[in-house]
C-alpha cells in the first residue's frame, strides 16, 4: 500500500526500523538502517556531508525513532556512543552528531541509564550552537527555524522543538554527570555553550527551566557557561537567563548578546543581580548590544560594585554595552562609577577589568521630533575613586575604562531618537593626582582610559552653559579645567616601566 502523504511515509519508515531494532533476530539489519538514517554509515571526509544530507532527507524519521523506542532506546544511543568514541567522527561532523545525540536522548522517555550510555562519549564542550563549516557558511537565525545556509551546499535545519528536546537531553546528561562525579568518575562536560535564540517564544516550559536550574546547580564540575543571542530576549530575563546560570560549582560565565545594529537587548540590572548570587566565580564576561533599562545609571554602578564585592575569587570582569536605551525621561544612561571603582580598590584577587560603555543614551520615539542634547556632568568623584583604585589595588594587571559615542545608533527602524551625549568635566588638579598615581603604580601592565573627561578649553561653549546658573564656588572650582592634554602628555613622557600599554584619550571638540 502506497501512502502519498509524506507524514505517513515517514511514520511508517520509523515504525519499520523500530520493529527491526526491537526484534532480536533482525537487530543487525535494524542497526544498519539506523546508521543509514543518521548518516553514520560512511567514514572519512564525506561523513559530515552524509550527516547533513541525512538530516535534510530523513529529519522527521530521525525525530520519531527515539520516541517509538522510548525506554528501549539503548541500541540507538549505543550507536551514537560508538560513533562519537571513534576516530571516524571529528570536527564539524562530531558537533552535529553530538547535537543530534543529545536531542534524541531528550526525545526518549528513558531514565538516567539512557544518559549513562552517551554521557562519557560527548565532547567536553557541549553546545546547541552548531557550526557546520563549508557545508553551511554564514549563520542565519529565525524564530521558527534555526539553521545555517549556503545556497550551493546542503543545508541542515533544526527547529525550535529540536532545540527544546536538546535542552531536555542536556538536563539528563548533566544530571548523570553529577552522579558520576559523586562516584569519583572523571569530569565529563566542562564547557557549556547555549544559543538562546531558538529557545525563545515560550519554547521551554516553566518546568523545564526549573529542572535545568536545579540540575545545573547540583553540578560541581562545570568550568564555564556561555550564553549567546543574536536577537535579544522577548521574555522575562530573570526566569530564562537566570535559570541557565548555575548557583555554584562554575568558574566562568560569559553572556554575549552583542550583534550588529544593537539588536541584542537585555536588562543589565537583572543579570548583575543573578551573577551576584553565584558562588566563587572567577571570570565574568558580559557583552550586550543594547541595554534596555528603566533604571538610572547610579543603580547600575551600585550593582557592579556589589558583584565585585561579593565575588571574592573574581579574577577578571569584562563588560561591554553597545547602546543604552532609556525607558523613561527621568533616567540617565551615563554617570559616575564610584561604587564599582571602590569595590575594585578593595578587591584582593582581581587582575583584569574591562569596561566599555556608551557616552550617550537614546530614547526612541515615533511621536516627538529627534532632539540632541549635549549634557555636561562632573566626574570629580569618579576620578578620585579611580586614583585611589590605582594606588590601593595591588593585583590589577589590566584596567580599561572606555566610553564611546555611537552616532550611527540614533535612528532605528526609522523611529526618531532623542539623544543625550555626555561630556565629563573635572579640575586640572584631579587629573594631576591621577597621573601621579599612575606613575607610582608598579603592578599594571595595561591601562586605558577613553573619553572619561574632556578638556574645557576645547569645549568652552558647553562648559559655559553648564556653569551659567551654578554657585560662585563651583564656578571658581571649574574655572581652570583646561590643560588636561598637557598634563597627560607629561605622563606619557614619564610613564613607569611596568606599563607596556598606556592610553588616555579625551573626546574631540564639536
Amino acid at each position: 500500500c502506497a501512502f502519498l502523504h509524506k507524514s505517513f511515509q515517514e511514520y511508517m519508515a520509523a515504525y519499520y526500523i523500530n520493529e527491526l531494532v526491537m526484534n532480536e533476530g533482525q537487530r543487525e539489519e535494524g542497526m544498519k538502517c539506523l546508521r543509514t538514517l543518521f548518516g553514520t554509515i560512511m567514514a572519512g571526509e564525506d561523513k559530515e556531508k552524509e550527516i547533513v544530507i541525512s538530516r535534510q532527507k530523513y529529519g522527521e524519521v530521525q525525530n520519531v525513532i527515539p520516541v517509538m523506542l522510548g525506554e528501549k532506546s539503548a541500541p540507538l544511543l549505543e550507536m551514537f556512543a560508538e560513533e562519537l568514541s571513534s576516530d571516524r567522527c571529528d570536527g564539524h561532523a562530531r558537533e552535529i552528531l553530538s547535537f543530534t545525540c543529545v536531542m534524541s536522548l531528550g526525545r526518549t522517555c528513558g531514565d538516567g541509564k539512557m544518559a549513562e550510555l552517551v554521557a562519557s562519549c560527548l565532547s567536553p564542550h557541549l553546545s546547541n550552537h552548531v557550526h557546520i563549516g563549508d557545508y553551511y557558511g554564514r549563520s542565519c537565525y529565525k524564530r521558527s527555524n534555526s539553521f545555517l545556509v549556503r545556497p550551493d551546499k546542503p543545508t541542515v535545519r533544526f527547529s525550535d522543538d529540536d532545540h527544546a528536546r536538546w535542552f531536555d537531553g542536556l538536563t539528563k546528561v548533566i544530571s548523570c554527570q553529577s552522579k558520576l562525579h559523586k562516584s569519583l568518575e572523571p569530569r565529563l562536560i566542562q564547557h557549556l555553550t547555549i544559543d538562546c535564540d531558538p529557545l525563545m517564544d515560550e519554547c521551554l516550559t516553566r518546568q523545564q527551566l526549573d529542572m535545568i536550574r536545579s540540575t545545573l546547580s547540583d553540578c560541581h564540575r562545570l568550568d564555564s557557561l556561555t550564553l549567546l543571542s543574536r536577537s535579544g530576549l522577548e521574555r522575562d530575563e530573570v526566569s530564562f537567563v537566570g535559570a541557565l546560570i548555575p548557583r555554584r560549582g562554575i568558574e566562568s560565565v560569559y553572556i554575549n548578546f552583542n550583534v550588529a545594529k544593537h539588536f541584542g537587548s537585555l536588562s543589565m540590572t537583572n543579570i548583575l543581580d543573578e551573577l551576584s548570587t553565584v558562588s566563587r566565580l572567577e571570570h565574568v564576561g558580559i557583552e550586550i548590544g543594547r541595554n534596555q533599562s528603566s533604571t538610572d545609571f547610579s543603580e547600575y554602578d551600585r550593582q557592579l560594585g556589589q558583584l565585585v564585592a561579593k565575588q571574592n575569587c573574581l579574577k577578571s570582569l569584562r563588560v561591554t554595552i553597545g547602546q543604552w536605551e532609556r525607558q523613561s525621561v527621568g533616567t540617565c544612561g551615563v554617570g559616575n562609577l564610584t561604587s564599582f571603582l571602590q569595590s575594585i580598590s578593595e578587591h584582593k584577587s582581581l587582575e583584569v577589568i574591562e569596561f566599555i560603555h556608551p557616552m550617550d543614551d537614546v530614547m526612541h520615539s515615533s511621536h516627538c521630533p529627534g532632539v540632541f542634547n549635549c549634557v555636561i556632568f562632573k566626574v570629580e568623584a569618579m576620578l578620585r575613586r579611580l586614583t585611589a583604585c590605582i594606588e590601593d589595588n595591588k593585583t590589577l594587571k589590566r584596567l580599561q575604562l572606555s566610553w564611546k559615542i555611537d552616532r550611527h545608533a540614533r535612528f532605528v527602524n526609522e523611529v526618531i531618537s532623542n539623544v543625550n551625549e555626555y561630556r565629563g568635566i573635572c579640575c586640572s588638579l584631579s587629573v594631576v593626582d591621577l597621573c601621579q598615581a599612575i606613575q607610582r603604580n608598579k603592578t599594571l601592565d595595561t591601562l586605558t582610559i577613553d573619553q572619561m573627561f574632556c578638556d574645557s578649553q576645547e569645549n568652552k561653549e558647553f562648559i559655559a552653559e553648564f556653569l551659567r546658573n551654578k554657585p560662585d564656588l563651583e564656578k571658581e572650582m571649574f574655572s581652570e579645567t583646561g590643560g588636561h592634554r598637557e598634563i597627560i602628555g607629561w605622563l606619557m613622557r614619564n610613564k613607569p616601566d611596568n606599563l607596556k600599554k598606556l592610553s588616555i584619550t579625551m573626546p574631540d571638540s564639536r
